[in-house]
């Protein structure tokens, strides 16, 4: 439901955390040219410091709606919860002390639930049991933003991918791409029917847009339906590069199925993927 003592706004003030990140920046660019938005400002390092009360609080001060991104995926284990966390805490204090009914859409993670089999669907009522620490600093992340922010949205995103993804970082799908401009040959660890629901970043802008505007509150997947596996997103690649060459690394290791139900964003903030993925990987390309 959404919350009783939100007003309707006109014109949105929105601020972005993170804002320089791939996420980041496709959400600024298409926020910016939209006419109900009357401001669109992001927060990121080096000038903006979100442990730094101060200028957080001066950030979130004047805005209607923070989308909060800022968030480290591949760093030391002591960084990755400070950063993560901690700056999550930081930037909750600040709602609650400036702007108590400022809306907060937060960018967690298909990694806060727990292992699925091959046949499993998830949805937001999945188990939920991270096997990394980037799965539990996504988690800690919720369980403080549900109880003290009123009027929020929280995204479970699965696999993000589309141009201006960084290879050899957060999305095989960007990587494989990279290898395969560059004439190499692309490594599948086993047997590569281990797979990964990749959503469009695009389909994900549209997510954080609607977000905005929307009434509803509570926990959203965010995701394309689909799963597909490290084969197939290889063997797509040589459709376009006839003379790739796919190599299979005889490496024993635990095969991770996933594949997400996004029912329940369609039935209340009316969101959908768009893009399949054949067509968002040949954007890519």
């Amino acid at each position: 439901m959404a919350y009783l003592g939100q007003w309707i706004r006109i014109k949105m003030r929105v601020g972005i955390t993170g804002y320089k990140g791939f996420l980041g920046s496709h959400i600024f660019n298409r926020l910016k040219n939209n006419k109900k938005i009357s401001l669109i400002e992001g927060f990121d390092l080096p000038e903006g410091d979100i442990l730094n009360q101060e200028t957080i609080e001066k950030f979130v001060s004047d805005k209607d709606v923070i989308i909060h991104l800022a968030a480290l995926n591949r760093a030391k284990d002591f960084d990755l919860m400070q950063v993560n966390v901690l700056g999550t805490f930081s930037l909750i204090q600040a709602i609650k002390s400036k702007k108590p009914d400022c809306r907060l859409i937060f960018a967690s993670s298909f990694q806060v639930y727990s292992k699925s089999q091959e046949d499993d669907i998830i949805n937001e009522n999945f188990s939920v049991k991270p096997m990394t620490n980037y799965g539990f600093s996504k988690k800690f992340c919720e369980e403080m933003i549900l109880p003290k922010i009123k009027d929020n949205i929280i995204f479970r995103i699965s696999n993000i991918y589309g141009p201006g993804c960084k290879p050899f970082y957060n999305s095989s799908v960007a990587t494989f791409v990279n290898l395969a401009k560059e004439g190499k040959s692309i490594n599948i660890s086993g047997e590569g029917s281990q797979s990964r629901d990749f959503v469009f970043v695009d389909d994900v802008v549209d997510a954080f847009e609607s977000a905005i505007f929307s009434q509803e509150n509570g926990i959203f997947n965010i995701c394309s339906g689909e799963s597909i596996s490290m084969n197939q997103l290889a063997f797509l690649l040589k459709e376009n590069f006839p003379n790739l060459e796919i190599t299979h690394i005889p490496i024993k290791e635990e095969i991770i199925l996933v594949k997400g139900s996004f029912a329940k964003a369609t039935e209340m903030l009316k969101w959908q993927p768009k893009i399949c993925f054949r067509e968002g990987l040949k954007k890519c390309i």
